[in-house]
């Protein structure tokens, strides 16, 4: 995505991360870069789970834990591609019950659309949306159909530096401002605990008033690495600017949304939740969904990564904003958490149909 800078309307920069060439975003995209990601997007805990009574065993690909839909989960299979109009296109992928350990076939229809939404901003809407198949949507080469219960949570796992893909400076100087009051702890493996905590009890996690990412990332170094303000700042300056081994932290959290409901994007029902903005270009990005999390994921993983041109990505080269269904949500959930549980398809129901919007408008300060 190539964006004007305000201060210098000639200079455009491509301001999301991606892959080198497609063989590597087929074969080794392990930062998910651009990818639709499922079928369960995040983590579930110690690679299975427990539907209508049986236990699914999935591939541990995340320490024990199962990310982002397994091994080869969508993000490293190809989809089909028609063009529906001259600013949209729709991409369908058929999974087949098993797939990576999940039960029951389904189809997923994800649709991009870009158009102009005023004078000097644009709009990319995505739709995802997933059923289980049905008798005249099966696979060509396979005359079986499972229809059973399955669990499903896309996310769109694209990267932003709206500085540039390969700024040197990553994200640090940008700023994050979240429609959130309440986020999700996790556990050693990255994991909810299945609180959900008031960010008025911990302000290094909170985003409600606009924040700088290098300051956030040095509050969140003194609150939870035992670092001093001095020692943080010279921790980020160092681990940016190494290639490989920098100490991976930073945020890799679920928020829970809590969007103002009065002002409700009247072209799909979706809501404001963040903006993403670079004050020194003047680039902007607000993010509109109607999913009940967001994970803000800081690329505290990224190590000398190769992207494009050849470039190395180094931790906080980019931030991605995961629309989603809450991580490790599925079956017996409850309390606040069970507000976020991860959607069942669920055959002969009127349960049979997700659909999952998020919109980002870029446009200027």
């Amino acid at each position: 995505i190539y964006l004007p800078s305000r201060k210098n309307p000639d200079e455009l920069k491509d301001c999301v991360l991606h892959c080198n060439d497609y063989k590597d975003a087929q074969c080794k995209n392990e930062p998910y870069f651009g990818a639709v990601v499922g079928r369960v997007a995040n983590r579930i805990a110690n690679a299975k789970f427990d539907l209508n009574g049986k236990v699914y065993e999935l591939p541990a690909n995340n320490g024990p834990n199962c990310l982002h839909g397994g091994t080869v989960g969508f993000s490293h299979l190809n989809f089909e591609s028609e063009q529906v109009s001259d600013n949209s296109v729709k991409f369908t992928l058929k999974s087949k019950d098993g797939d990576q350990g999940f039960p029951g076939s389904v189809i997923i229809k994800v649709l991009y659309t870009l158009e102009a939404v005023q004078d000097d901003a644009a709009e990319l809407s995505v739709l995802m949306t997933a059923s289980l198949l049905d008798a005249s949507d099966g696979f060509p080469d396979d005359e079986d159909h499972v229809l059973l219960s399955t669990p499903i949570n896309l996310a769109q796992h694209s990267y932003f530096n709206l500085a540039g893909h390969d700024c040197e400076n990553g994200i640090l100087d940008h700023s994050l401002t979240l429609k959130s009051k309440e986020y999700t702890p996790t556990d050693a493996n990255s994991i909810p605990t299945r609180e959900v905590r008031s960010l008025d009890k911990e302000p290094a996690m909170d985003f409600r008033t606009d924040r700088e990412l290098f300051r956030a990332l040095s509050d969140f170094g003194q609150a939870y690495c035992d670092y001093t303000y001095d020692e943080a700042k010279d921790h980020i300056k160092k681990m940016h600017g190494l290639d490989k081994g920098g100490n991976p932290y930073g945020f890799d959290h679920n928020y829970v949304l809590n969007p103002d409901p009065t002002a409700v994007d009247d072209h799909d029902g979706v809501n404001e939740v963040a903006i993403l903005s670079h004050p020194p270009s003047g680039r902007t990005m607000r993010l509109f969904t109607d999913a009940p999390g967001l994970q803000v994921y800081t690329a505290n993983y990224m190590d000398g990564v190769v992207g494009k041109d050849c470039m190395e990505y180094k931790q906080w080269q980019g931030i991605a904003l995961e629309t989603q269904h809450y991580p490790d949500s599925i079956g017996d959930v409850s309390g606040e958490f069970a507000k976020g549980a991860c959607v069942i398809l669920e055959p002969g129901s009127g349960k049979n149909n997700y659909a999952h919007r998020v919109k980002y408008q870029f446009g200027g300060l």
